[in-house]
């Protein structure tokens, strides 16, 4: 590993066991479904939890346990006795779910009904009167409209928020503009915060206090919008260069990324830490000398652009990982399907509280290594070659 972290610091190298699981609510097994389209009809039955992944992805059969779709259109029709978990472009949901239901995506419409609490998060969100939710509903989105009904709490961040539907609980709502309508019905309190008061309806019903709290305009606002594009913007761009490396590099990039589905992958963990803490110390001290400026300055430049491939590399890696482990493939295979997955993953993992942050960071510290490990064989290869040249 020596000689690998040696030539990797000096041409400036950077690419674990990454332990990464979809844990189920209860011990259920699991049936992973993928492809260019995946469509379960009604009356199709699974006796555990469905993961389902593909460009289109239409779910109306019962699963015992839970759901899970990704892709890029999503259609939620059937019901799952545990969670349902979507995450897509756009979400259409008319199931049901006995516990949880969570989306995120571009559009998502929610007719269906979820046994407890209900998490959005996206460009647009939009309960329709046929909606129900047992306990709590948080959503975040530029554009939230609430017809439906809620069995308890609401809580809304939006750059406009609608409210028309009942709820049992307190609402709480962080928005620009804030429109009540006549048909809301509001059992606790009215809890918002807004640069101008909510326009209420007079046939609206708020039985608990209505509290407005002026929002604070004397800093820079970041609206709701700019927060889904903070996520939106990474996604695409771990994508769209994703899918270019993949595809038109294939044989490269599964040469670099092979070795992280091995047992030995916690050594590549390691190597990325060494390369990611000393090489810019190496730049530095060359940076601070006379004669070697020049080469100090090209190994920091070098080292940012480097950071981003490792960034694009740990996105790819996990989804296609993921994929060589459902299918129990001996050999990590790079496929469109792993790049989608996988970028929708790394950017939506440091979600999770406390954990998420940490699971992305560990893969990128094994891409880091992965491709440490390349550019260290591929300077070997070539110092090999002018050697042999020379003579």
């Amino acid at each position: 590993m020596k000689k690998y972290f040696f030539f990797s610091l000096s041409a400036l190298a950077v690419l674990g066991i990454f332990s990464f699981g979809m844990i189920p609510s209860k011990s259920y097994a699991l049936t992973l479904q993928t492809g260019e389209n995946v469509d379960i009809p009604a009356g199709q039955n699974f006796p555990e939890n469905l993961y389902a992944v593909s460009g289109n992805t239409t779910v109306s059969g019962g699963i015992t346990g839970d759901v899970t779709e990704l892709g890029g259109n999503l259609v939620f029709s059937g019901s799952s006795t545990e969670d349902a978990l979507l995450l897509g472009g756009q979400v259409d949901i008319t199931g049901n779910s006995g516990g949880d239901m969570r989306a995120a995506g571009g559009n998502i419409t929610f007719s269906g009904h979820a046994a407890q609490d209900a998490a959005f998060a996206g460009g647009t969100v939009h309960f329709l009167s046929s909606s129900r939710v047992g306990k709590d509903a948080l959503i975040l989105a530029a554009s939230t409209i609430l017809d439906g009904n809620i069995g308890g709490n609401t809580t809304v961040y939006a750059d406009s928020a609608e409210i028309n539907g009942t709820i049992t609980g307190n609402v709480a709502i962080h928005a620009k503009k804030i429109s009540i309508g006549p048909n809301a019905v509001i059992s606790g309190n009215l809890d918002y915060t807004s640069l101008e008061p909510a326009s209420i309806a007079s046939g609206a019903k708020i039985l608990g206090k209505t509290i407005h709290t002026p929002a604070v305009v004397s800093q820079p606002e970041r609206s709701v919008l700019a927060t889904v594009a903070g996520y939106a913007v990474p996604f695409f761009m771990l994508l769209i260069c994703g899918l270019f490396l993949g595809l038109f590099f294939r044989n490269a990039s599964e040469a670099i990324l092979l070795p992280g589905g091995t047992v030995g992958a916690w050594k590549y963990f390691l190597l990325g830490i060494g390369v990611l803490i000393f090489t810019p110390i190496v730049g530095l001290v060359f940076l601070g000398t006379v004669i070697l400026a020049p080469l100090g300055g090209i190994i920091l430049f070098s080292y940012a652009a480097l950071l981003v491939f490792a960034w694009v590399y740990a996105a790819m890696f996990l989804g296609n990982w993921l994929f060589q482990l459902f299918d129990r493939r001996s050999l990590l295979e790079i496929s469109w399907q792993g790049i989608v997955l996988g970028a929708i993953l790394f950017t939506f993992i440091p979600l999770i509280p406390f954990v998420g942050g940490i699971i992305d960071f560990i893969l990128f510290l094994l891409a880091l290594g992965l491709l440490s490990l390349a550019l260290g064989n591929a300077l070997i290869w070539l110092r090999k070659s002018v050697l042999v040249h020379r003579r």
